[in-house]
């Protein structure tokens, strides 16, 4: 089964969660839209879907016209290999601003909706330590974060898989495909990006690093400063891709090391 999530917003900061884990994250006012699979962290059954929203605006009123607020969300589950919209809708929520107003600039949760999965687990990140997180544990992350962005300055391609080898185990079983055409994809975006002779990545400013907890403190997504992901490689126009190329990495501590799940 392929679990699909589609959301589009428009004039709204928001957010989905899945079981904790932030799978949609908008923090612009422009609109946005977005289809993505969520099967990795889908558990074996049930599974907790939540929207918060938060209204950017100061006035008493939202905009209105073309420039109206708008959220939707809807997940399909469908057979691998099946087109999504052929699937069983399992949540389906439009936000209305009548039924659920937003204070500004608070997130508030508008959604919180149960379904219930076979998935393709156990995944490591639900076995992983979610004690609290300390000092000595926050600078195991960052010198982690640091030594993944080594590698991929140094265009270690064979290092950076290691890093990397646990979440394609975990997608490859998630999502019914080859382990090895995973990581063929994933060393081929490492070739591209390594063969431009602009290539950089600048190591974790620790002090700035945010671990935004999740899945009740078992994952801990990795951001910058900006609210984008934490490392960030540089391209130029050699490697089709000119400007910052973000890496998102949730993390885990599992067993006694830390460990990039997704």
């Amino acid at each position: 089964m392929i679990y699909a999530l589609e959301a589009a917003i428009r004039g709204l900061f928001g957010e989905v969660l899945v079981n904790g884990v932030s799978v949609f994250r908008h923090t612009g006012r422009t609109s946005r839209s977005k289809a993505t699979k969520i099967n990795g962290w889908v558990v074996t059954g049930t599974n907790t879907v939540e929207v918060r929203l938060s209204a950017p605006w100061t006035t008493p009123t939202p905009p209105q016209g073309d420039a109206s607020p708008m959220f939707q969300t809807r997940l399909i589950g469908a057979p691998h290999g099946a087109i999504p919209d052929s699937g069983a809708t399992l949540v389906d929520f439009t936000w209305s601003a009548e039924e659920s107003p937003l204070p500004p600039l608070v997130p508030t949760e508008v959604m919180s909706a149960d379904f219930t999965a076979n998935g393709y687990g156990p995944w490591a990140w639900e076995g992983a330590v979610n004690a609290p997180l300390g000092d000595a544990d926050r600078a195991e992350a960052i010198e982690f974060l640091g030594e993944i962005a080594a590698a991929l300055r140094l265009r270690d391609a064979f290092v950076v898989a290691g890093f990397f080898q646990l979440k394609h185990e975990e997608l490859a079983r998630a999502l019914d495909v080859p382990f090895e055409d995973l990581e063929a994809g994933h060393r081929s975006l490492l070739q591209r990006w390594f063969a431009d002779p602009a290539w950089t990545m600048e190591p974790p400013n620790g002090a700035a690093v945010v671990l935004r907890e999740g899945a009740g403190g078992r994952v801990f997504e990795a951001l910058g400063p900006t609210g984008g992901p934490a490392l960030e490689g540089r391209t130029g126009a050699s490697a089709g891709t000119v400007g910052a190329i973000p890496i998102p990495l949730f993390l885990a501590r599992v067993g006694d090391a830390w460990t990039v799940v997704r």
